[in-house]
């Protein structure tokens, strides 16, 4: 009876090192999703694509938000819409600066008819070459707000560093606590998460949360593809890392 009960014993006070000296359970592997694709827009009919643009260009003109006072750059003005818009609103206290590379443009903008006694002064200046943005002769820290609607893409055909050197010359012209705001069309070979990565090497800021136009505003025929409307819809708004 005695070594019945020692045996007992023993096999009970074994049982704990026993388990101890067993390799731990493999922990649960955890099944990670990959992040679902932004849902596409759906193909307007043509009628409506044709008012696409002007949707397009009221949202984003509405995201500017521009004020009166503010002195402001278009790159790549383009055909003057949304330089002539904002010139209204900021009044004659503040000013506009539209850079174009092409020459005949900046010909027939400055032909225009005037805006009014209570726009703001206009001036036109031609960028020479894709390198240079038409803003050299400015001052440090002398716009509030400056604006790169559907003319620059920043893709591939430039070397990063060049694009770099681009973005640090708008840098140093825009005052503290001012904005860059930038759009890309459906034409741009780039990825938005690109676009944010090269702003932040030349030293602005990225805000808190993407700002996305909704479907509504696309031409959703000339963006066909999940990726064209991903540049379509994003607007970088940019401020100053300093």
């Amino acid at each position: 009876m005695r070594n019945g009960r020692r045996k007992r014993w023993m096999v009970v006070l074994a049982l704990p090192v026993l388990m101890a000296c067993q390799p731990p359970a493999p922990a649960p592997q955890r099944v990670v999703q990959p992040p679902a694709p932004a849902p596409a827009c759906v193909p307007q009919t043509p009628e409506i694509d044709g008012q696409a643009v002007d949707r397009m260009r009221a949202a984003i003109l509405g995201l500017l938000a521009p004020q009166p006072g503010l002195r402001v750059g278009d790159v790549g003005v383009g055909g003057g819409w949304f330089a002539q818009r904002v010139a209204e609103r900021v009044g004659n206290t503040g000013a506009v600066f539209g850079t174009d590379i092409d020459a005949a443009t900046l010909t027939a903008l400055r032909q225009a008819p005037p805006l009014g006694p209570q726009a703001a002064p206009l001036r036109y200046t031609l960028a020479v070459g894709e390198a240079q943005s038409g803003l050299e002769d400015l001052p440090d820290n002398s716009l509030d707000l400056l604006m790169l609607i559907d003319s620059l893409c920043f893709d591939q055909r430039l070397p990063q560093p060049t694009h770099v050197a681009y973005l640090r010359g708008l840098l140093r012209v825009l005052k503290p606590g001012g904005r860059l705001v930038h759009h890309m069309d459906c034409t741009c070979r780039t990825r938005v998460a690109q676009v944010e990565a090269l702003f932040q090497t030349a030293g602005f800021t990225l805000p808190p949360a993407r700002t996305e136009l909704p479907c509504a505003t696309l031409a959703a025929a000339a963006c066909p593809d999940g990726e064209a409307q991903e540049r379509a819809r994003f607007v970088g708004v940019f401020g100053i890392a300093r």
